[in-house]
């Protein structure tokens, strides 16, 4: 999982043809904005998963900890990244 920083304004684009862009923070909420082609289905996680959507497995839980560098999943910079977070979910 690649992991960005981004501000109010700024945007990600994935392939040749998505948009992710950062509309407003609040608090602890993040709106985004989403420019996807028509056949791209994009839902919320608990969205599709009611709706019965190919969801991808979660490659991390909220809290969990790099055992290599003490770091939250999320944050870890380690040379191995993908095999640390592979370790720290089978946790």
């Amino acid at each position: 999982m690649l992991v960005l920083s981004r501000k109010r304004d700024e945007e990600v684009v994935i392939g040749d043809s998505i948009i992710v862009g950062i509309v407003d923070i609040r608090g602890d909420k993040v709106r985004l904005g989403i420019q996807a082609p028509r056949d791209v289905p994009v839902h919320r996680r608990e969205v599709a998963e009611q709706i019965g959507g190919n969801v991808p497995e979660r490659q991390f839980k909220r809290g969990q900890f790099c055992p290599d560098c003490g770091k939250r999943v999320i944050e870890c910079r380690c040379s191995n990244a993908d095999a640390v977070a592979r370790k720290a979910v089978a946790r």
